[in-house]
Parts: C-alpha cells; structure tokens; sequence
C-alpha cells in the first residue's frame, strides 16, 4: 500500500513574555492578536511571525539591493545603509521620447520666432528630462540609525522622505489594499508598514518590487531587536522591463519619430527667376516642391 503523506506541522509560536507556548485556539488572525493562557497577555500575532522570520537570518539580498554595515555621514551618526537602484526602462523611454520631441519642436519654434509656443514646448522638454533622470539616477534608500529610520526615494532635489521610530517595540511587514487612483483603480497595492507601540507609524515602498519589500522589512525588524545585518551585496541590476508590450510599442514609436525628425529636412532656392521651395521626408522618399514666381 502506498504510503500516506505525513501531515503538515503547524507553526509553533512562543509567548514574548513568558516564553510559553500559544495554543491555536488563542491565535486571531482578523484581530491580529495572540493571547498567553499561562501569563494572560495579548500580543500582535503579526509583529510575532515577522519577529519569527527575522531571527531566522537575514539571508542573501534581492539582486540589486545594496547593504552597508556602519556608515558614517559627514559630522552625524553612524547608519545601516540599503539602497536598491530604481530602472524602469519602458519609462526611461517614454521620458526620452517626450524629451526628444519636445527638444525638435521647441528648435522648430526658436527658428520660426514662436516664443509662446518654444515656452510651452520647452515645459515638456524639462518634465520629459527630469522624468528620464528619474529613472536613471532615482533609486530607493533606507537608513536605520540607533533610534530612528529613513526611507528616501528619488535623488538630488528631487526626493521624497519618510521617517519613522526604530525601538524593541518597531514591526515591519507588508500590507496591502486597494489602490484609489484613477489610473490603477481596483488593482492592489503593496506597502512597507512600520508600527510601533506608543510611536506615529509610516507606510512607504510602493514603487519596491514585492521580493525587496519583504528584504527591507526583515531589515527593519532585526535592527529593533539589537540583530545585525549581513554584509553582502545583492547581484548588479541594470535597467528592468515591467512592461515588454509598452516597450516594444514605445522603442518603435521612439524610432519612427526620431526617423522622421534627423530624415526631414526643407531647402530654399532661385531658380529661372522663380523661388523654390523643396521639402525632402524620410530620407528622399518623399518630396516636395513649391515653385513661387
């Protein structure tokens, strides 16, 4: 007779306080709480799984993730450092395209005198510059001082901070809920939550792929609890495509256009007595003349 698979085992759980064993029946998943039948106390069932999993070891970071041990700022304190490089290469593209559009319209207004226009065009030209500096240079940083931690995203002046207490009392993990946007409305969106007790929270890391998250968090959770981080270095990450079908639509639209844009040309001349006017497209393909009298 075959043999019958062996049951599962169930996740055993301690109680932080006395160190007595949780009975499942005292475990409320909705609620978010653990309850000691020998020493009375509730605890958050939430903060203990991802107090679990950290004490279990940090591991070897996502491929890209960058981890520094004591890092010390210019005349302020010493910081663990995590920085995880931000590469969209279908947006890097759609920025380049608006950039070079803009970049050729706004060179055809300056030659044509249209300075409300070169104005208006040379708006898109910087939002098209920034965006593809953005991806390029922008990248995700988390700094876990002593007593506090950081999250940076973006670069130079360009960046966004949130910061948020680091003490025993800190749990990190990742939450989700629907997105309310117009653009992603209906669809889930993952976030780094970091609770602590008595403290003001923070929730940050949208943009993180999920895998990353879960890193920073486990990061975040040893931190609290005295635990060290692993010096390694993930894998280097270059550029990464979220979207191959907006890609491929937006490199072959980006080719098109700046075809066009180095092909096309206009030529003035005189010639028996008349005023010439030739328009050449797409490399001679295309041509157009206007003779004037």
């Amino acid at each position: 007779m075959p043999k019958s698979p062996a049951p599962a085992r169930r996740k055993v759980y301690h109680c932080p306080s006395c160190g007595a064993e949780v009975a499942f029946e005292d475990m409320d998943v909705r609620a978010d709480t653990m309850r000691c039948r020998n020493c009375g106390k509730v605890h958050s069932l939430k903060r203990q799984i991802q107090l679990d999993k950290a004490r279990q070891g940090l591991g070897e970071p996502p491929a890209g993730v960058r981890v520094s041990q004591a890092v010390v700022e210019s005349g302020g304190p010493w910081s663990d450092l995590l920085e995880y490089p931000r590469r969209n290469l279908s947006m890097m593209l759609l920025c380049l395209w608006v950039a070079g559009c803009a970049g050729y319209g706004l060179a055809r207004c300056v030659t044509h005198e249209e300075w409300l226009w070169a104005f208006l065009v040379a708006l898109f030209l910087l939002l098209g510059g920034v965006g593809f500096a953005f991806e390029l240079f922008g990248k995700h940083v988390l700094q876990l001082f002593a007593e506090r931690g950081r999250y940076i995203v973006g670069f130079w002046r360009f960046r966004r901070m949130t910061e948020f207490a680091l003490t025993s009392e800190t749990c990190a993990f990742v939450q989700d809920h629907p997105a309310t946007g117009h653009t992603n409305k209906g669809q889930t969106v993952w976030e780094i939550c970091v609770e602590t007790k008595g403290k003001p929270g923070a929730v940050f890391g949208r943009g993180l792929p999920r895998h990353v998250q879960e890193f920073f968090c486990t990061c975040i959770t040893r931190r609290a609890v005295g635990l060290s981080l692993d010096n390694a270095d993930g894998g280097r990450r270059g550029v990464e495509i979220r979207h191959p079908i907006a890609f491929g639509v937006l490199s072959l639209v980006m080719i098109v256009s700046f075809a066009y844009a180095f092909s096309a040309h206009e030529r003035v001349a005189v010639s028996d007595g008349k005023l010439v006017i030739t328009e050449s497209r797409w490399w001679g393909l295309k041509i157009l003349k206007t003779e004037i009298s």
